[in-house]
């Protein structure tokens, strides 16, 4: 009897992959002594034009279009040597099983052009912003309201855009974004279709909403982290400058969103959902209550507010655009959570725990999630966007209660409900539900649960979300701790940890939160990365000031860490803390083997670009030097993962997926398995989870707001051997 493992590299079979015009051609020899085609090695080849896509991918039903490389079990070959998949170009790459995305707008703002009678919708899912007409009324049936212009493509530099403002002189449409491309863009009227704005500001990380003194022709606009109003010029353009600023502790600013602007008593109105910190000063996270802070027109710096309006009274939660009505005094607030718009009376001297004067809010109104609001005041209209069921909303001004809209326009059939995706950069997987956890990095910031068959839009199933949730934008990564049944997630612009019951839904509480001085949490970006360990009940976070600290699972409050990595001697290189900016590197645990895996090199070696994986034991502490260490170089996005039971390490970065076999000693230069699984709207910035029971590897794609999933059961199949016999 001999035994022989499937998979080891022999010299009976070769095969020659033959790049002809980026399409990849297999060609196998065959065992002379058996006639038995064998593997012995895939070599990979770059495929020119390496340009990002935009089209979509469709499912595939079955796995016939994988290689043979990948229908086997390929991992045993990291025994002797060195396996490689396709390239991404190849036609043989991987096809998602399911994508999860919705295929509607997702409307953030509203701004309506009352010389033009034009209502202009921004969508932050479809990168695009839609011009209707005022009296368009979707008729019931039809499933979405023809736009009469769509302004959509590369060429507008549209990403995820919040706030809208239509110039009432010249109908300029100004509309700024919230991540990615820190920029404000300007088109004419007219535009339409895939063309280049005008005009690009270049703005802070983080803008979320804009207003505008046409007295003074200044712009104001809300920058959440770190928490600031900047002012410009109306005509600013490319790089220049603020005019001033509010920022400081004393200002109050804790991630502003809402903005409006009182010309007639010159004061500047900001709304707040309370979260705070120094992202220079670890230790310093609070939360406090959502509140409307009334400034100076003209405050600059550290201006502490006038007056404050905060309370349970006030009903605000997680308040979204504002609008003045100028001849009343009133402030309209489009409230997201709360479901409503509320109107708030002489707010030019309100203060403290204010009661709205009115509510619009209840199932007649349609509202849903409504975070954009104008008011037409030629015409008495109240207009607002519903992020949740891609709609805009007409009322008369002063509707009060639950009364249903005089118009609805629709880009969506009556009965949807949007995904709420606002940049899907991290995924995990619930195992005991079935159901996949998505968190928004950007617009509002929840937790979204969806089936584990979940595809285009499928709505969740629950959703954590709210202020009493503390939870808020840059989630980065989340994680599921299957044997406790909890969900551990960051809210990093108030240098928190948050544990929630693994069945949370609404606006739920965490059981746990880890936040105050002792913790030693600092950082914004660099707090949107956590990692927990179940087995032995821990959780791990890294810092900007290049240390890995250790939590207890059930730590709670402003705990000291139990552990700390950190020295010379550790390699850790997390990244740098910058202005309005700054990551690190996700951590993972192979409980298995009591591995701790941590790259380096920051986001200089995150998004594709490649750096080392350094690993340590799990218990490591102090000025430690690693173990091992994977050379790479290995393409990050915002998460990878690890198969503990086949000691594998798993990377998505660029339309590829890698799998790196996890070292225990001394420097590995084996290259991993390469497989493409292109993503549609191609990025480096992703989430990756595993879901073994199902053998399927599930993808985060921030830029295409999609969750897709693939099946991959090489990564989760146990290295098969078989016997035969001699005589």
């Amino acid at each position: 009897m001999r035994a022989r493992t499937l998979g080891v590299l022999a010299a009976v079979l070769a095969i020659a992959v033959i790049a002809i015009g980026g399409n990849s051609v297999v060609q196998s020899a065959t065992e002379a002594s058996s006639g038995a085609a064998r593997l012995v090695s895939v070599q990979h080849f770059a495929a020119p034009g390496d340009g990002d896509s935009c089209t979509w991918e469709t499912a595939a039903p079955d796995r016939e279009g994988l290689s043979p490389l990948q229908r086997g079990n390929p991992f045993a070959a990291f025994q002797q040597a060195s396996v490689r998949g396709l390239d991404a170009g190849s036609e043989n790459a991987l096809k998602p099983l399911r994508t999860l995305r919705d295929t509607r707008p997702t409307y953030s703002a509203i701004a309506v052009d009352v010389n033009t009678d034009e209502v202009i919708l921004q969508d932050n899912n479809l990168w695009s912003y839609r011009v209707f007409n005022r009296l368009d009324n979707t008729p019931p049936g039809v499933d979405a309201q023809t736009p009469k212009r769509l302004v959509s493509g590369d060429n507008t530099a549209l990403q995820f855009n919040n706030g809208l403002y239509v110039d009432p002189k010249n109908g300029d449409i100004y509309s700024v974004e919230s991540d990615v491309g820190d920029k404000m863009t300007v088109f004419s009227r007219e535009a339409n279709g895939n063309v280049k704005p005008k005009r690009i500001l270049h703005t802070p990380h983080r803008v979320y909403n804009m207003a505008v003194d046409e007295a003074h022709e200044e712009i104001f606009v809300t920058v959440e982290y770190p928490a600031e109003v900047v002012v410009y010029k109306k005509d600013a353009t490319g790089e220049d400058q603020p005019i001033r600023r509010i920022r400081g502790d004393n200002t109050g600013l804790d991630a502003p969103h809402g903005i409006a602007v009182d010309e007639k008593n010159q004061l500047l109105y900001v709304n707040t959902w309370g979260h705070h910190s120094n992202f220079r000063v670890a230790g310093t996270g609070k939360f406090f209550p959502p509140a409307i802070k009334v400034y100076a027109l003209n405050a600059s710096d550290d201006a502490a507010p006038l007056r404050v309006i905060t309370g349970d009274r006030t009903q605000l939660n997680w308040p979204a655009a504002m609008k003045l009505n100028t001849d009343t005094g009133e402030l309209y607030v489009a409230n997201d959570i709360g479901q409503s718009v509320l109107v708030f009376g002489s707010v030019a001297t309100a203060k403290g725990d204010l009661a709205p004067v009115r509510v619009l809010k209840g199932p007649k109104t349609r509202l849903r999630n409504p975070t954009g609001v104008f008011l037409d005041l030629k015409n008495r209209e109240l207009w607002v966007s519903n992020l949740g069921n891609a709609s805009a909303t007409a009322y008369p001004l002063l509707a009060n209660g639950d009364v249903a809209p005089l118009r609805v326009i629709r880009s969506a059939p009556e009965d949807a409900r949007s995904l709420n995706f606002g940049r899907t950069a991290a995924v995990t997987y619930d195992s005991n539900r079935e159901q996949i956890l998505v968190p928004n990095c950007v617009n509002h910031p929840q937790i979204a649960a969806f089936v584990r068959l979940a595809k285009e839009d499928t709505p969740y199933v629950r959703s954590i979300e709210g202020q009493k949730s503390r939870l808020g934008r840059t989630m980065h990564d989340l994680a599921y701790d299957a044997i406790h049944d909890e969900i551990v997630v960051t809210s990093p612009l108030a240098q928190a940890i948050l544990t929630f019951r693994g069945g949370a839904s609404g606006e739920e509480a965490p059981i746990r939160v880890i936040q105050g001085p002792k913790t030693g949490i600092m950082g914004v970006g660099a707090t949107g990365k956590v990692s927990i360990d179940p087995k032995n009940n821990e959780i791990f976070l890294a810092t900007p000031k290049q240390e890995i600290r250790v939590f207890a699972r059930t730590a709670n409050g402003d705990v000291a860490p139990l552990r700390i990595l950190s020295g010379p001697d550790t390699q850790l290189d997390n990244g740098t803390q910058r202005e309005g900016g700054g990551n690190v590197p996700a951590i993972r645990i192979d409980a298995v083997h009591n591995l701790l895996l941590i790259p380096t090199n920051g986001r200089s070696g995150g998004n594709g670009g490649g750096g080392k994986v350094l690993v340590f034991d799990r218990t490591a502490s102090g000025n430690t030097k690693p173990r091992a260490t994977i050379v790479g170089p290995v393409r990050l996005g915002n998460q990878f993962e690890v198969y503990g039971p086949n000691q594998l390490m798993l990377t998505h970065s660029r339309d590829t997926l890698e799998i790196w076999k996890i070292p225990t000693s001394g420097d590995s230069t084996t290259p991993p398995l390469r497989i493409s699984a292109p993503l549609g709207r191609a990025s480096g910035d992703t989430g990756i989870a595993l879901d073994p029971a199902h053998k399927e590897v599930i993808i985060a794609s921030s830029a295409g707001n999609a969750i897709l999933t693939f099946s991959v059961p090489e990564v989760f199949d146990q290295p098969t051997t078989t016997s035969s016999s001699s005589q």
